[in-house]
């Protein structure tokens, strides 16, 4: 039985899974001050669809479909740091971790149980979710075990939809739905 490390939130809207991995993780820190999804999101250069327009008016519409939602560059700069959050973030790239990750399965697994960090991984839902069309999801890594990892999923469309909030996934089918998009892995931690 997996042990669960992150109370489920619904994204409010299909775009905010950052802003909704991001508060699964202040909670389980017990940082949460009762941020909303949209108030992280206005740090994280949030662009709305056509769809969301009305809904968020104050933010600008999206010139393309893969500039549609939050943009993330560097959560100390954008969000930590701003909103005086004490967590630290370091991204890692794929292709710097992908060789060991295939060779030695405890990179995850030591990051999450050795170093206490909370992982959000980008990646291309289809991927582990063949239910949906190609897009670019993040998701938050909630345990690892021997070869499956268990990802704690923000849901994408309609939120109220019938989805399974968690998912177990091979380690190889987590590396390729990363790799498809070129993702890689924002690692959390307490500010030093």
């Amino acid at each position: 039985m997996i042990k669960k490390r992150y109370k489920y939130l619904v994204n409010q809207d299909p775009m905010m899974c950052v802003p909704a991995c991001i508060m699964m993780i202040l909670k389980r820190r017990n940082l949460d001050k009762g941020y909303s999804q949209i108030g992280l999101a206005s740090f994280l250069g949030f662009q709305n669809d056509e769809d969301s327009k009305e809904v968020y008016p104050d933010y600008p519409v999206a010139d393309s479909f893969e500039n549609q939602g939050c943009h993330v560059t560097n959560l100390n700069k954008q969000l930590f740091k701003p909103m005086n959050i004490p967590l630290q973030e370091e991204y890692i790239a794929l292709g710097t971790v992908r060789h060991i990750m295939e060779y030695n399965d405890t990179f995850l697994f030591d990051l999450i149980h050795g170093k206490d960090a909370d992982v959000i991984v980008n990646l291309d839902y289809s991927i582990i979710n063949t239910d949906h069309k190609p897009s670019r999801h993040v998701v938050l890594v909630e345990s690892v075990d021997l070869d499956d990892i268990c990802l704690v999923l923000a849901p994408i469309g309609d939120p109220y939809a019938n989805i399974t909030e968690r998912k177990t996934v091979n380690i190889y089918k987590l590396l390729e739905a990363i790799k498809k998009v070129d993702g890689g892995f924002w690692v959390i931690t307490a500010r030093e």
